[in-house]
């Protein structure tokens, strides 16, 4: 079986599952329903690997305070 890297955006990806996701830069979604939601269909997109790179807090993303 040949391995292959996507880049895409989350809006692209909706629909698609791998193997494995790594999110760049969780810190570039603000706190609002838009981004929230494209954060939520590129960590859903992963079927078993998720890895996710921030810098600061992104509790605003995960149901913390904003």
């Amino acid at each position: 079986m040949k391995s292959k890297v996507v880049l895409t955006t989350p809006g692209d990806a909706k629909g698609l599952e791998f193997d494995c996701v790594i999110i760049a830069d969780l810190s570039e979604y603000k706190a609002t329903d838009y981004d929230r939601k494209l954060a939520y269909v590129a960590t859903s997109r992963a079927l078993h690997e998720l890895y996710i790179f921030h810098t600061g807090s992104v509790e605003y993303l995960m149901g913390g305070k904003d």
